[in-house]
């Protein structure tokens, strides 16, 4: 049988107090940790800026032998730029005290040099989405404009949601981007894929927007239009005919009940 027993422990407490920092002491200690933690920041970003340094020497060199970017490159130029990868990664093991500061300048440096190849690559990769989207936009204007243009040769001249001069601007503008795209399109494939592309995402997108502005436009003129009420003389015409109908019929119910009263019927 398991017997439970209770013991009283006696204890003490002491209370010892610390003697105070001296302001000295304790803008020491301050400016100690405050050093030691800007230290660690810079330390992170050196890092940071080490790894994306890297990254891109070793990103560009892979894509100089890449498809879809070797060929927009010339023989010159890959050999330039070969040399100044390789000079790069030599260097990252001779830099003296390096800093973040240092690892992005560097980095700046390599991608103005290799600015106008990957420019050129890229804006290839991008032709063919380019000619599709002018290409959906082109049916969805023609689409609207055929609408628009039915929709106003039904109405009124003095009631209708445009004028001709508004649809004649928006089809001016449809042909003429459709000029510059078939145009753009003919005269790039005539240039190697070394050349400055004549093609290219910048002007493409201006021209897409300044389409879509002029569509949108009538689009929202279409929405906010409401056509014109009846005209009030009208309507004041309208009312006048009814009391002349009214009158009339009133005239007539008379007469049939004066001849009633002149020709009375006898009961038999």
């Amino acid at each position: 049988r398991k017997v439970k027993r209770t013991v009283n422990l006696k204890s003490e407490s002491t209370i010892k107090r610390v003697a105070s920092i001296s302001q000295d002491k304790l803008t020491v200690r301050k400016k100690f940790l405050t050093e030691l933690h800007e230290k660690e920041v810079a330390k992170r970003k050196r890092e940071v800026a080490l790894n994306e340094l890297e990254s891109f020497i070793y990103d560009k060199q892979d894509k100089l032998d890449l498809e879809g970017y070797s060929e927009c490159a010339t023989e010159t130029e890959k050999e330039e730029i070969r040399a100044l990868l390789s000079s790069a990664s030599d260097w990252l093991w001779d830099v003296e005290e390096p800093t973040a500061l240092i690892y992005r300048s560097k980095l700046d440096e390599l991608e103005k040099a290799t600015k106008a190849w990957i420019t050129r690559s890229i804006e290839k990769s991008r032709r063919g989405e380019i000619i599709k989207v002018f290409d959906e936009q082109f049916n969805h204007t023609q689409h609207i404009l055929a609408a628009m243009k039915k929709e106003h040769a039904e109405l009124p001249e003095d009631d209708r949601p445009f004028t001709d001069d508004m649809i004649k601007t928006l089809e001016d503008k449809l042909k003429e981007t459709i000029d510059w795209k078939n145009e753009t399109v003919a005269k790039q494939e005539t240039m190697e894929d070394t050349e400055e592309p004549v093609l290219n995402t910048v002007e493409a997108g201006k021209r897409a927007a300044a389409l879509q502005r002029e569509s949108d436009f009538l689009i929202k003129k279409r929405k906010t239009w409401r056509p014109k009420p009846p005209k009030k003389e009208e309507k004041k015409e309208e009312k006048k005919e009814d009391k002349e109908e009214d009158a009339k019929s009133d005239e007539s119910k008379n007469e049939d009940d004066s001849k009633k009263e002149e020709d009375p019927t006898t009961e038999t």
